[in-house]
């Protein structure tokens, strides 16, 4: 079901970028990395993806603010998957306000990354 699937990871740290990349490709995925939210709009602008993992700490441009404008300012409804070590209800929250489908705390497994990612397929939204 993931075979093919472009997926579109946005993360300040190198090493969990690589990691993330790593856990998809295990998929089957497409995957493209970016090191934060302005370098995800500017490819949303020429490319096509089927999902988006976006840190919800970034420089730059945060998850929060990155989604806020893809969703409300460029019209995508690209499932959005908030990727965050915070634990908190209160993040939950938040990235559902901001619009996001879902979300993962670091760090995860391989199995829990596809029961999301098959879930938001599904058009569920999930927290794991």
């Amino acid at each position: 079901m993931l075979n093919g699937i472009k997926i579109l990871v946005a993360d300040d740290n190198k090493v969990n970028q690589k990691l993330n990349c790593f856990l998809l490709k295990k998929l089957f995925a497409e995957t493209t990395c970016v090191d934060n939210g302005l370098e995800v709009i500017e490819l949303l602008r020429t490319q096509q993806f089927d999902v988006i993992l976006l840190d919800l700490y970034m420089p730059e441009m945060d998850g929060y603010e990155t989604a806020k404008y893809i969703i409300e300012e460029m019209g995508n409804n690209i499932p959005i998957i908030a990727v965050t070590a915070d634990a908190y209800a209160s993040t939950s929250e938040k990235f559902l306000a901001s619009g996001m489908s879902g979300c993962i705390t670091k760090p995860f497994r391989l199995e829990q990354l596809k029961m999301l990612l098959t879930g938001l397929l599904n058009k569920n939204v999930v927290s794991i």
